[in-house]
């Protein structure tokens, strides 16, 4: 017995769902953690989650396992995080890193 096509579709559908809304969850978390004990909005949060998708996204897209590009996109981004934490007291820190246009738009223009 085959299983009809739209009960498949229907069934791809809703897992796509599950797992982005799983990770808007945990954005979501994210930053009512941060804001919730240090009284801070931390929008880098966003933007170090969006690091970390493009990196899998790039991996994956060249031929890397799913599994190994999201360690190693986690990976970068942890790298990216200390780096920038080291620089952070740097009063140019803004302007050489993410300079006149926020980081989301460059992400936007490689193809988000």
């Amino acid at each position: 017995m085959e299983i009809p096509q739209i009960i498949l579709e229907t069934a791809q559908n809703l897992f796509n769902g599950l797992a982005i809304g799983s990770v808007i969850a945990l954005a979501a978390v994210g930053l009512t953690l941060t804001c919730g004990i240090l009284r801070l909005s931390n929008f880098a949060h966003g933007d170090f989650m969006t690091l970390g998708a493009y990196l899998t996204w790039l991996l994956n897209s060249q031929g890397l396992n799913l599994v190994l590009s999201a360690i190693l996109g986690a990976g970068g981004t942890i790298f990216a995080m200390l780096v920038s934490s080291g620089n952070f007291h740097h009063p140019d820190f803004y302007f050489y890193w993410f300079g006149p246009v926020s980081s989301q738009r460059n992400f936007n223009d490689l193809g988000g």
